[in-house]
């Protein structure tokens, strides 16, 4: 049986010169189960802008 299939809308967010995170809403986090590092398949749609 397949997982359920998650899916959510974020916005990657730039820590420090190289260190990029997307925030996950608890909700989602709870659906993934209490897995430490559950599976996770993520298709990026990236509109990119450029910063001066």
């Amino acid at each position: 049986m397949a997982p359920e299939k998650i899916t959510f809308t974020a916005e990657l967010l730039l820590a420090q010169k190289t260190a990029t995170g997307i925030e996950v809403p608890p909700q989602v986090v709870n659906q993934l189960g209490t897995s430490k590092r559950p599976p996770v398949n993520l298709p990026l749609m990236a509109t990119l802008t450029a910063v001066k």
